[in-house]
This record gives structure tokens, sequence and C-alpha cells, in this order.
């Protein structure tokens, strides 16, 4: 019988047109899973996943960054280049393995996110991994007051705002918003950590605007 599903499932990239082996994938994404405890025959919900990975940071700080780069480059070369085109799509996804929207959505953009933290941005991020790890669990309030004082300072373009279409309002408030933040990391860790961030930052826009598109159709884009 799950032979015969696999049969069934070996769908069409719906987005690429590529095929998408889920045989493959399956077996890339268990032993990816066996590292957190976690299979394939439950495939685990996107928050449990996240809520995995947050464990082992807290459970290893020391161990966390090489370790869990260590797991995706392996997972990452298990997928390659035609499982990446085929499969790691939202609409691939939700017909080779079932999984509802949001999950088909979150998966690709955490795989995306960790190709670059654990490629690119690798160095960058262990270098400054505890003044990061600080900003990122640093009480909000301290966040939202320094990202508000950074706005209220560009007057000029919260003048040009107020005769803006609601929409293309909400878009520059986002970007304004982010530039901000990207200004508030640097201001604690130092220039170095600007692409970092303004990328990570680009990753998390794109699941904003998936999440409620209402508020800005345009996802955030690092231009650095």
């Amino acid at each position: 019988m799950f032979q015969n599903q696999l049969r069934v499932f070996w769908v069409l990239g719906l987005i690429s047109g590529l095929e998408c082996n889920v045989a493959k994938l399956r077996s890339c994404y268990d032993d990816y899973f066996g590292h957190f405890g976690m299979s394939v025959k439950n495939f685990p919900s996107h928050d449990h996943f996240i809520a995995r990975i947050e464990q082992y940071i807290t459970n290893e700080p020391l161990l966390a960054r090489p370790t869990l780069c260590s797991w995706h480059r392996t997972f990452a070369r298990c997928i390659g280049p035609a499982l990446e085109r085929g499969c790691l799509h939202k609409e691939a996804l939700k017909s080779a393995l079932g999984l509802s929207d949001p999950e088909a959505f979150n998966y690709p953009l955490t795989y995306e996110s960790n190709q670059y933290q654990c490629g690119e941005g690798y160095a960058t991020g262990s270098k400054y991994f505890d003044c990061l790890e600080e900003v990122r669990t640093c009480d909000k309030s301290e966040v939202n007051a320094a990202v508000q004082g950074c706005k209220n300072l560009q007057k000029s373009s919260l003048n040009r705002l107020k005769t803006a279409k609601a929409a293309e309002k909400k878009c520059r408030m986002e970007k304004m918003a982010n530039e901000c933040l990207i200004k508030f990391v640097v201001n604690k860790c130092g220039k170095a950590v600007e692409k970092y961030f303004c990328k990570v930052q680009e990753f998390i826009g794109k699941k904003k605007v998936y999440e409620n598109p209402s508020n800005c159709m345009e996802a955030y884009r690092c231009d650095l």
C-alpha cells in the first residue's frame, strides 16, 4: 500500500514543472528530523520543528550554531538542486506530502533562510552570535522605543506618507520599520552585522506578507 502511495505521489512540481521525487524527499527529511527526535511518519508542524531547534539552542548554546548548520548542510546535499527546484515549493509540498498551506509555505522559507545563515552569512552569524541572540531576546519595549524614535526622526518621509494611498502607506511604513530595526541592531552589534540582519529580515518579510497580505503585499527586500 505504501509503495502504491509513493507511485501516486510521484508528482510534478506545480510551480517549476519539474518532477518531485517524493520517496527521496521523505528520506532526506526523515534523516534530518532524526536529529531532533522526529520522523516523517508523523510529519511535524513547522512550529514544533522550530520549537525543537530553539530547545537545542537553549540546551547547547556553544555547539548549537555549528551543529545545526552541519545538519542543515547534510540535508541540503541530500535534497540537491533537482529536488530543491522540483519539491521545495508550497504547491509541490502540499501535493507531495499532504501539508497544509501554512506548513507548505513555512518549510521552504526556513530552508531558504538556513541556506543563507549556514552559507554566505555563517561567518558573520557565528562571530556575532552572542550579540545577535542578546538582541533577539531583549525586552521588546526597548526595541519598539528605538524603532519608533528612529521613525520620528524621519519627518520628511512621514510627511510624504500623509498623501500616500493606504496600501502604499502600509508598505512604506513596513520598509521604514525594517530599516529602523536594522539600525537598532547595528548600534548594538556593529556595522559588520548589517547585511546579515538585513537578509534575515528579508526572510521574515516574506513570512509577514504571506500571513497578513492585507498589511502589505510587497515583502521587504534587502538591497545590501
